[in-house]
């Protein structure tokens, strides 16, 4: 009997130890120490170590932070791992950035300043007295000398309805219609004056220029003949210039009419010229996808000249938003998220709605208001796993 009672009281004592081994185990098992990388979360170890990615140091981690991780949307960082880290916060204040908007420009003609010059009588063309393209000429100033048959009829009849006043035989009527006509033709008021007075018919006319400008292009020479409505010359004044810039759809919104823009030229690179947006073309360009932006230019020392090439400038000023870095958005490809601090080394990860950007600055729409806390560089506080996911 008594070797059956030792064999019995051998497996009760076996079974109890590992019994107790187990719960032993388990118990150590349950308070047995985590270590994590405070830049990647998904790397830990039960033991102090590097992180295989970054080679960081290995972080104990607490039952605050354990308690703390366990919302996917917080993040608790101790002193140490804030130094190690290099961490900084900045308080939200709101501004009024000015959104910059450039286009490429082109200096054309002022389309209102754009004049033609044309034969208003069939004749010949004696002499000219402005005879080369980019001359500058005012108005009322001599243009060339025609023998037309046609005009010298006009003042034939002008002169017998003067010549028959003393028989009364003419009516008012009838010498105001020859003096219509003449000044259609383009006799001046002077021209006219002295054939009232002189009553001498001239053979060669001597047409003015009703328009000042420059020459754009002269289209007549000596001793040809032109026809009524021939164009004699292409003028233009070139003391307003228009500049036309090209700017991104995107952008239209920001461009206002009257708004003051500057202007740098290939040709003056040193200098800037200053001008008004007087147009914002109804028409968006379809291969482009830009909208074309007119400038009135001021050119009275003529520097200025159709077709130079440059750049526009103007600045738009935004609404009063809260103003965030560049370097605190952290963009899933879904949301925009940044790092808010609630508290001391409590942060809460935030989805937030972006406006406009400038330089590197973001506007927020919502999500943070003035006077929270944020972290400045968010990306390191990113998980991979929440990059990916967009949680």
């Amino acid at each position: 009997m008594t070797p059956y009672i030792l064999i019995v009281l051998s497996i009760l004592s076996l079974t109890i130890s590992g019994c107790t081994s187990k719960e032993n185990n388990k118990s150590h098992s349950d308070h047995a120490d985590l270590y994590y990388c405070p830049m990647h979360k998904e790397v830990t170890s039960d033991k102090p170590g590097v992180c295989p990615i970054c080679q960081m140091d290995l972080v104990k981690k607490t039952r605050v932070e354990s308690a703390a991780d366990t919302m996917h949307h917080s993040l608790f960082l101790n002193p140490d791992q804030m130094r190690s880290a290099q961490v900084t916060t900045m308080t939200v204040r709101t501004s009024k950035l000015k959104k910059t908007i450039t286009g490429f420009t082109t200096l054309e003609f002022a389309e209102d300043l754009r004049k033609a010059i044309a034969a208003r009588f069939s004749g010949r063309i004696e002499k000219l007295y402005v005879a080369k393209t980019g001359d500058r000429i005012e108005a009322g100033q001599a243009l060339f000398e025609i023998y037309s048959p046609e005009l010298v009829q006009a003042q034939n009849d002008f002169v017998v309805l003067l010549n028959n006043k003393e028989g009364q035989s003419y009516t008012n009527q009838m010498l105001s219609a020859a003096e219509t006509k003449l000044r259609l033709l383009g006799v001046t008021s002077d021209q006219l004056e002295t054939l009232r007075r002189t009553r001498e018919i001239k053979q060669n006319f001597i047409y003015h220029s009703p328009y000042s400008g420059t020459v754009i292009e002269k289209k007549i020479t000596e001793g040809a003949y032109v026809n009524e409505g021939t164009i004699l010359y292409d003028m233009a004044d070139l003391s307003l210039i228009w500049g036309v810039s090209d700017i991104f759809e995107s952008e239209a919104r920001f461009l206002k009419l009257h708004s003051t823009v500057t202007i740098r030229l290939d040709t003056y690179p040193d200098e800037k010229f200053t001008g008004t947006i007087t147009l914002i073309y109804p028409v968006i360009e379809p291969v482009s996808r830009t909208i074309k932006v007119r400038i009135e230019l001021n050119n009275k020392d003529y520097r200025l000249r159709p077709k130079m090439y440059g750049q526009m400038t103007v600045e738009s000023s935004l609404p009063e938003l809260p103003v965030i870095p560049e370097t605190a958005v952290l963009l899933t490809g879904k949301r925009a998220l940044t790092w808010v601090m609630t508290s001391p080394h409590h942060f809460e990860r935030r989805e937030i709605i972006l406006g406009e950007k400038v330089g590197d600055q973001y506007t927020v729409l919502s999500g943070i208001t003035a006077g929270e806390e944020i972290v400045k560089t968010a990306g390191y506080l990113i998980d991979s796993e929440s990059q990916l996911t967009g949680k």
